[in-house]
């Protein structure tokens, strides 16, 4: 491996930057590469939860609950925890204090879900209860369920998914940023259906206060976000889930398993019948679930956090009950929508890391499918000299793939130009 850092700068980046890619890569690289600076920096790793456990495992030193006595386990970390007590015949959920979790398993949804599946019933957590912890409570009938969702230039799929979510809310609430030719009418839906203009497109925890202050207003008991691209499945009644969420208690809330019903890793818009219900995760470890309802405390706000902010507020839920309903995700199905997504992403990227090309890497070969499909009279405007060559690469890759034989099925380099817009 070819790297221009010396270990010591490679240590001052790491304590510089307080990133925990860049922490562990660090201990991987010396372990490889300078054993001598595996002693010379052990302080500092082992002092730092984030990193403690993998220095552990590497360094072949025992880990053990004492080992999280400070701290947290990391979500990072169970990788190396399962192998490390699979290795000495032991089952990791059976042998850690899953106290030492903390708040890592309140916020962390797809931890929790595998938690649940992992560990006896006798030993669940708050935040890691199957909906059967439900059925011994008696069912609360002054129930009020207010959907919410906000949109951006979604077209008919708002309508589309309203029209779903009615059969489970009472009242649903949409805030809409979308441009003012695009914003959604109060008159194409029923009373009880309101939208609200989006505070900021920006933040997203004040779109969420401001959804959760207008539910509120509605007298919700309980609060329900989607996404217009979800919908749950056809076999869930309205009778089993209003079973279900009149057992909550205030403060807590209900998750569900997240279908993602288009394949990652192929094309974008191949339906996957094989993969549409597997486990996938962040690190292809954890299944994937969804807080879908809240039982509101009337009161608090989320985290400030102005994207991927969870959508149950801040320091919450108080527990949380694993549903046996699933949510199915039709990512993709609004294909300006996605264009227009990714465009979001490769700007922030290149706005946070100043690097067109590793922006371009991450987000370009999605924007080429999506191209394929909807090709928008536009245009794309490089940000450096060299995006032309990487542009050009990812087309013979993509032509490649797709076993493109004519130069109409063939995506070009000029068409590229001519059909999408970056503006930086």
């Amino acid at each position: 491996m070819h790297f221009k850092l010396s270990s010591h700068e490679l240590f001052e980046l790491s304590r510089s930057t307080n990133s925990d890619a860049v922490n562990r890569f660090a201990i991987n690289y010396f372990f490889l590469n300078d054993q001598e600076a595996i002693g010379k920096y052990a302080d500092y790793f082992l002092q730092h939860d984030e990193t403690r456990t993998t220095f552990l495992y590497y360094s072949g030193q025992p880990i053990n609950s004492d080992c999280f006595s400070s701290g947290e386990i990391q979500i990072n970390d169970f990788p190396i925890l399962k192998k490390y007590f699979r290795q000495h015949g032991l089952n990791f959920y059976e042998h850690v204090d899953l106290t030492a979790l903390g708040s890592t398993l309140q916020y962390n949804v797809n931890l929790a879900a595998e938690i649940a599946k992992n560990t006896p019933n006798d030993k669940a957590t708050a935040h890691a209860l199957s909906k059967n912890h439900l059925s011994c409570r008696s069912r609360v009938r002054d129930v009020k369920v207010v959907g919410i969702t906000k949109i951006k230039n979604e077209g008919n799929l708002t309508a589309l998914a309203v029209q779903q979510w009615l059969r489970f809310c009472d009242h649903i609430i949409i805030s809409d940023a979308s441009d003012t030719d695009l914003t959604v009418k109060t008159s194409d839906f029923s009373s009880a259906v309101t939208t609200i203009k989006q505070i900021t497109p920006f933040k997203e925890n004040l779109v969420y206060d401001q959804l959760y202050s207008a539910a509120r207003e509605k007298k919700a008991t309980h609060i329900l976000h989607f996404d217009v691209d979800e919908v749950l499945a056809p076999e869930v009644s309205y009778s089993d889930f209003f079973d279900q969420i009149s057992r909550l208690e205030i403060g807590e809330s209900l998750a569900v398993k997240w279908a993602q019903l288009f394949s990652k890793g192929r094309n974008f818009f191949d339906f996957n019948y094989d993969e549409a219900f597997q486990d996938v995760s962040f690190h292809r470890l954890l299944p994937q679930h969804k807080d879908l309802i809240f039982c509101d405390d009337g009161k608090s706000t989320h985290a400030d956090l102005s994207l991927h902010c969870p959508t149950i507020p801040e320091d919450f839920p108080k527990k949380r009950f694993l549903s046996d309903f699933t949510l199915l995700h039709f990512e993709g199905i609004n294909i300006r929508h996605q264009i227009q997504k990714y465009n979001h992403y490769y700007q922030r990227d290149y706005a946070l890391n100043l690097e067109p090309e590793l922006a371009l890497r991450r987000y370009l070969p999605k924007l080429l499918q999506l191209l394929e499909v909807l090709k928008p009279s536009a245009l794309f405007t490089p940000v450096s000299e060299k995006s032309h060559a990487l542009i050009k690469t990812y087309i013979q890759e993509f032509n490649l793939k797709t076993m493109a034989t004519t130069s109409e099925e063939k995506l070009q380099l000029k068409g590229i130009f001519e059909n999408f817009k970056v503006e930086i």
